[in-house]
């Protein structure tokens, strides 16, 4: 069974509103930032989504975007290339290790 899509996530402190969205002419909250799979502001406390996307593609844009945050939280600097690279890391290293999730998140 899959599981939902959260609607919030806190991310280094920060509680982050996840929002999915159909990209329309109307709604500019994917379009002022030119992307197509999603996007976030920090000063927003917001993580928006695409909503044209498969469940597969959902989970590396949310990834993708998490890590954004990390990245301006604490400053690293990071390129588009490096932040699309450990997106794609950390998703496949989740879901090929689902006990490594458990582990790691265990008291």
């Amino acid at each position: 069974m899959a599981k939902k899509l959260p609607t919030s996530l806190k991310v280094l402190g920060k509680t982050y509103q996840v929002k999915v969205v159909k990209p329309s002419s109307a709604n500019t909250l994917l379009q002022e930032h030119d992307a197509a799979a999603g996007t976030s502001s920090s000063q927003d406390c917001l993580i928006t989504l695409n909503a044209n996307q498969c469940t597969e593609q959902m989970k590396d844009t949310l990834l993708h975007e998490c890590i954004h945050m990390c990245d301006h939280t604490v400053g690293l600097d990071l390129s588009e290339r490096q932040v699309h690279a450990l997106a794609g890391c950390f998703q496949a290293l989740l879901s090929d290790n689902p006990q490594l999730a458990s582990f790691i998140c265990s008291k």
